[in-house]
């Protein structure tokens, strides 16, 4: 194992995000954070999100007062198909249905609503606004398991691997590359 894969086995934000497999990320069951509040606001009737900040205490309380930091984080959700989204966030539903339903909706393509949805799904995670039920993070940590115990890509093996069958090796694209 190389330094820089120990270093980031060390260091987890250094990991990068993890993979995990479609058929996994569509059977999650996202949802909203418990000390978020929410309701539809606007002549859109589109969701409007409280965030709550964390509680401080000694200076950095008497730093908020005085800057006059507002109680909580306000996060509105611009359109009605985000909105949605967020409703069906409740822990019930899985990603997969919740693309079919947005899908029969608007009248969307699978595959076209399936890419929004997950990137607008990883966008309120990283806001920490969705997550994950405990009973599925076990899931997801078996399959970070099996990520990491995959045979290793054929590349760095010396075999095959361009699929043309010509049997470049790891050793002959080097070449190439040096000769370009």
């Amino acid at each position: 194992m190389a330094l820089s894969d120990k270093v980031k086995n060390l260091i987890p934000f250094l990991r990068g995000p993890l993979r995990l497999p479609p058929d996994l990320l569509r059977g999650l069951h996202p949802t909203r954070n418990p000390f978020a509040t929410w309701q539809r606001e606007g002549e859109d009737n589109n969701v409007v999100i409280m965030v709550p900040r964390p509680v401080v205490q000694g200076w950095r309380m008497a730093l908020a007062k005085i800057a006059g930091e507002p109680p909580g984080k306000r996060v509105e959700l611009s359109d009605e198909i985000g909105s949605d989204v967020w409703e069906l966030c409740d822990g019930a539903h899985t990603v997969r249905e919740i693309c079919r339903e947005l899908s029969a909706k608007y009248k969307l393509g699978d595959r076209q609503t399936e890419v929004s949805v997950l990137e607008y799904l990883n966008m309120l995670r990283k806001r920490r606004l969705l997550g994950i039920p405990e009973k599925e993070q076990s899931s997801i940590q078996q399959a970070a398991g099996k990520a990491k115990s995959a045979p290793a890509d054929t590349a760095t093996t010396g075999q095959a691997s361009d699929g043309n069958r010509l049997g470049t090796t790891k050793r002959t694209r080097a070449k190439r590359a040096r000769r370009h």
